[in-house]
């Protein structure tokens, strides 16, 4: 991570005793504030409990809660990216969110990690 581009990492589970280990090591190579907490992502309400102040959140989870994490977003304004999505119907649902993350005013990037190079492709299709 380059040395203050990052000024502060929130890493949330539901369980946290993985990333408390992860962060450990983490902390050695930045001087972000890195901060792990509790989250459910089955509830949108505790989603929305720790986007206080964030810019970007990053789900890397299951995609089952994708829609109660993407709400959490709209709700507190903050753009959102997802890496999986539960296949071509409820990706395409997600994106049919396009509007609500338009009206909302930031960016939803869904699906990124679905397809290797995909990404790159899209990233250079808006770019053009």
């Amino acid at each position: 991570m380059k040395k203050g581009y990052v000024k502060k990492l929130i890493l949330a589970d539901i369980f946290t005793e993985g990333a408390e280990k992860f962060v450990k090591k983490l902390r050695e190579q930045t001087s972000a504030e890195i901060v792990v907490c509790q989250a459910d992502a089955s509830s949108t309400e505790s989603v929305v409990a720790i986007l206080t102040d964030v810019d970007v959140l990053l789900y890397a989870r299951i995609p089952e809660y994708n829609f109660k994490v993407m709400q959490a977003c709209l709700d507190t304004k903050t753009h959102d990216i997802d890496m999986a999505s539960d296949g071509p119907d409820s990706l395409l649902q997600q994106l049919d969110w396009d509007g609500k993350f338009k009206q909302a005013g930031i960016v939803g990037i869904m699906g990124l990690g679905c397809d290797l190079g995909f990404s790159n492709v899209a990233a250079r299709y808006a770019a053009d």
